[in-house]
């Protein structure tokens, strides 16, 4: 039809859901959009966020091309330990140039800055976002630098530099989350505690040295058997620790006695020679009728199975009986 009463069809606008265009609004372009083909500002749009609460603070994210899930549930990007925080809370997407947060029918709401968020609103610099009650994230853009910078940070502040597990610090505040999910949902959690067998000996025959390099390899080969979900982290000392969510202690052993083993067919190479070296293994885990109720109890229970695989000849692995 042509002439006044013809009909205009609707401005389609870029998104990567259906529906999340239809409830933005029309507005004049940003300065990223005005920008964004600008050599000099095409990194500028690049966003990250920082989580402060109700997971793993420091924690740094990229938002890339792909939505990203925020909530409760394991299949979201960004997780969060927190009972007030919706399994499927909210989603943070990229539409029109602009980076979007929308709330996904939460239970307890979300809110940019401390205002709850009603429709889907466009992200900006220095915004705090909030889930529930604990959950927060600070909203970053800059270049690829500043966002490698960031990053860095949080790795240096969570990790042991020597065997590039986690830190001690790390573990203990994992441990407390962890704990408390698996008892809110009844899963089971298990413990692997690791000690390398005669370390003294081998610091004051080759020298700490070589009782840092074997350190590193046995950091390199806990790294390698965690799963993404695990905690591999180093306790203190030649002690090294596995906190495995979802795993009880059949599965638990089944993993130990992997570590164990390979462990004992690594060798050392320092100044041309080649150290052999054995760990023994404690495991605890908190799973059918072994119900720990704090992170000391699970961890005093997996050293005095430590102990027990030291006392039966070291190189072995262990089992904890439940703490009453």
């Amino acid at each position: 039809m042509s002439g006044p009463h013809r009909k205009i069809p609707p401005r389609r606008m870029p998104c990567d859901r259906p529906g999340l265009a239809r409830a933005l609004s029309v507005r004049p372009p940003s300065t990223v959009e005005l920008s964004r083909h600008d050599p000099r500002f095409a990194e500028l749009n690049r966003c990250t966020l920082t989580m402060i609460g109700g997971g793993m603070p420091g924690a740094v994210f990229t938002v890339g091309a792909a939505p990203l899930l925020l909530g409760r549930s394991q299949e979201c990007e960004l997780r969060f330990d927190d009972p007030s925080v919706s399994a499927v809370h909210a989603e943070i997407s990229r539409a029109a140039g602009e980076v979007y947060l929308r709330d996904l029918g939460s239970t307890n709401g979300t809110f940019v800055n401390g205002a709850a968020l009603i429709k889907p609103r466009a992200l900006q610099d220095g915004d705090r976002v909030q889930l529930g009650r604990d959950g927060v994230v600070r909203v970053s853009f800059g270049d690829e630098g500043e966002e490698r910078a960031r990053k860095a940070l949080y790795e240096r502040a969570i990790r042991d530099r020597l065997t590039g597990l986690y830190n001690r610090a790390f573990f203990d505040e994992r441990i407390e989350i962890e704990l408390a999910s698996a008892r809110r949902h009844d899963e089971p959690l298990s413990l692997l505690l690791l000690d390398v067998d005669h370390f003294k000996a081998l610091n004051d025959r080759y020298g700490h040295l070589a009782g840092d390099e074997a350190l590193r390899v046995l950091g390199a080969i806990l790294r390698k058997a965690a799963r993404k979900e695990d905690i591999a982290a180093r306790f203190g000392g030649e002690e090294l620790v596995l906190l495995a969510r979802g795993i009880g202690l059949a599965k638990a052993g089944v993993i130990a006695e992997r570590l164990r083993r390979t462990i004992r067919a690594a060798r050392i190479s320092y100044l041309d020679q080649n150290i052999a070296v054995s760990a023994s293994i404690g495991v605890a885990a908190r799973a059918n009728f072994t119900h720990f109720r704090t992170p000391a109890e699970l961890i005093n229970a997996a050293d005095r199975a430590l102990y027990e695989a030291k006392r039966g000849g070291r190189d072995r692995v262990a089992f904890a009986n439940e703490v009453t």
